[in-house]
């Protein structure tokens, strides 16, 4: 594989991830809002279940908050890892007909997701304002801890797209 070889498509990797991103929403009615939706729907009925129902103390911390807080990271590896497993099958027409490193679809995938993560962290930071919340010094280490997680999503996605090419059961074992 090699970095000088995706550095070499890094134009077609851009590309990948404006399709995938247009993709998604085409046919939808409330479009790109869903990236925004889906994880605040999620917080609802968690916040609802896990405050009231279960009752996990979160200290001084609301508990939206405090659940936000996990939910994002959590929201963008389980979508960048289905997303980046089932890539090469859905990419196989392209792959099949000219050369193409394989890596690129796997990563295009997670980096469509990316921009997922990058539009709900700017909610998260909406909610510390809104909470009147301060940032700890470690936050620092955020970008830090990011990008080994990222590198961690993309070789778990390597490994599972290419099991999936010959097991398609894999990506209905992530769901």
């Amino acid at each position: 594989m090699g970095l000088i070889n995706i550095w070499n498509y890094r134009e077609l990797v851009g590309e990948l991830v404006k399709r995938e991103i247009k993709a998604r929403y085409k046919q939808s009615i409330f479009g790109y809002a869903w990236v925004i939706l889906v994880p605040l729907v999620n917080l609802v009925v968690m916040t609802i279940v896990f405050s009231y129902f279960v009752r996990i103390p979160t200290g001084e911390t609301p508990y939206s908050v405090f659940l936000f807080v996990a939910l994002v990271p959590w929201i963008f590896t389980v979508n960048a890892i289905s997303s980046a497993t089932s890539s090469l099958v859905n990419n196989s027409s392209l792959i099949t007909k000219i050369y193409l490193p394989r890596e690129i679809f796997p990563l295009a995938s997670i980096m469509a997701k990316m921009i997922d993560l990058f539009l709900n962290t700017l909610i998260l930071i909406v909610f510390f304002i809104i909470f009147n919340m301060s940032f700890h010094w470690t936050v620092v280490f955020v970008p830090l801890i990011l990008f080994f997680h990222i590198l961690l999503i993309v070789g778990i996605s390597f490994f599972l797209s290419a099991i999936n090419v010959f097991f398609r059961d894999v990506e209905n074992v992530l769901e």
